[in-house]
Formats: C-alpha cells, structure tokens, sequence
C-alpha cells in the first residue's frame, strides 16, 4: 500500500496530474466555460485526485509539521482542493460568479510545481529567503505613493487633468501606481498643459521627485539589497558546503588514522609469532 501511494502521490505523477489539470482549464477558459461532459469527467477525476492526495498527506501528518515550508504547501493546497470540491459538486450555486471563481483557483495548483522538482525548488527557496526584503520595500513603496497622492490632492485640488485623477484618495494613489508603471512623460506633460494654475516649476518638481524616489532610487536600492542578499546565501551555502566536505575530511583522516594503527598492532602480533616461530625451531 506504501508503495502504491508513493507511486500515485510522487514526484512522477503528481506533475503530470497538475499540468494536465492546469490545460484543461485552459481549454475550459477557451471554450468560454461550456463545459463538455468528457471535461466534466476529466474534473471530478482531477478533483478525486487531488482530495485523495491531500487526505494521504493530512494522515502523514503534514499539517502539523516543524517544516514551514511543507506546512505552507499543505495549506496551500487544502485550499485549492475545498474550492475545488466546491465548485464540482455545487453547480446549483445562485452566484455564478463565485461559482468561476472558485474553478479559477485550479490554476493555483501550478505553482505546486514549485515544491517538487529539486531545481525550481532552489529558486523557490531563494524567493522565499528575500520575500522579508520583498514585503518591506512594497510597503515603502507604498508610503511614497501615500504621501505623493495626499500632496497631489491638496495641489491639484481634487480635479481630474488627462489620466491622473486627484478627486478621491484611493484614485490618486491608483494614479501614481500607474504612473510608475506607465510612461510618465505623457501624465507630466498633460498636467504641464492642461492645469497652467501652478508654475510648471512646481509640477516638475512633484513629478520629477517622485519618478525619482519611487522608481530610480528605491528601485536600485531594492536591486542592490536583492544581489547582496542572494550572494550572501550562496556563500552561506558554499561554505557550509565546505565545511560538511572538511568534517568528511577529517572523519576520513582519523578512520585512517585508526586503520593504521590497527595494521600497526596486527604487524607487532605476526612478529611476535613469527619470533615464536623461530624459537620453537631452534629448540627441535
């Protein structure tokens, strides 16, 4: 039975399941969801699956493991799978919107892949290692584009000037997300011709500090940190890698050390015996 689960929920098998599961889904989102008999079967069984696995791992005892990262994934796809069951077993459902988004959530499964296979795995692990960095610059990325939102309703009072909307806090901060991401020539132009009420000095000078905080230096800043994050990693491993390698040395050192000095104790033992030998000769 061990080897039959082994086989059904391993590293050979369970890949090939998600992708298979993940273009279904895809030729579902083709076919505008209407849903044939042959992928409906195709579902349950992918949703059979998928409960059958998660329930072998819940009994090995996985969500309740000293690993993080194999809890996480344990969770992660307990999620995946209720919604799942949901969706497949509850199309009388009266939102129907919920209904696709509960199917959606399937293609979360591919990111399963990310666990399995030991090379994807690394980078994962790597990822993971730098998402603190992550998180701290999003949330001061954020910040900045606060403080910029809140000046830039007080200083285009609350009016709309081509893409940029000033009227509302949450439209503003939207503005300014947009204009990182987007071609901010055009957004500083426009308001430079469309709002000639302030000095285009003062427009130059918000637009220009906020390209330059939120985009050039607090995106070099991140890279930077990014870099020296990862190769710390890398040398940490290396040279735990080297230090595991010393220790394999040094054990190797001291069985030959106590190798030779076995051979050391059995040579003194046939000299004795053949001096023994020899004495007994002598006698006859």
């Amino acid at each position: 039975m061990k080897r039959i689960t082994a086989i059904l929920f391993g590293d050979v098998v369970r890949p090939l399941v998600i992708t298979a599961c993940v273009l279904v889904l895809g030729v579902e989102a083709a076919m505008h969801n209407a849903i044939s008999p042959l992928l409906y079967v195709l579902d349950t069984l992918f949703v059979c699956y998928f409960a059958l696995e998660i329930a072998h791992r819940a009994i090995m005892g996985e969500w309740k493991s000293t690993s993080n990262e194999l809890k996480f994934w344990f969770w992660f796809d307990a999620f995946v799978t209720i919604s799942c069951v949901v969706a497949l077993f509850i199309p009388f459902i009266e939102h129907p919107s919920l209904l696709a988004a509960l199917r959606i959530v399937r293609i979360f499964r591919l990111f399963r892949i990310f666990s399995i296979f030991p090379g994807i795995r690394s980078i994962e692990q790597k990822i993971l290692g730098a998402m603190e960095t992550v998180v701290l610059f999003g949330f001061f990325s954020v910040l900045i584009i606060y403080v910029y939102a809140v000046i830039g309703m007080n200083l285009f009072e609350f009016s709309r000037i081509g893409n940029m909307n000033f009227e509302n806090l949450y439209e503003a901060m939207v503005s300014m997300f947009v204009l990182i991401t987007n071609d901010w020539a055009d957004a500083w132009r426009t308001t430079r011709q469309q709002y000639p009420v302030l000095p285009t000095m003062v427009v130059d000078l918000y637009f220009f500090s906020f390209i330059g905080f939120a985009v050039i230096f607090t995106l070099n800043v991140f890279i930077a940190v990014m870099t020296s994050q990862i190769e710390q990693r890398f040398s940490s491993e290396f040279n735990k890698r080297v230090q595991n390698f010393e220790q394999d040395i040094d054990s190797i050192r001291e069985e030959e050390q106590k190798d030779n000095v076995k051979i050391e104790a059995l040579a003194k033992e046939m000299r004795e015996i053949k001096e023994i030998l020899k004495n007994g000769n002598r006698k006859s």
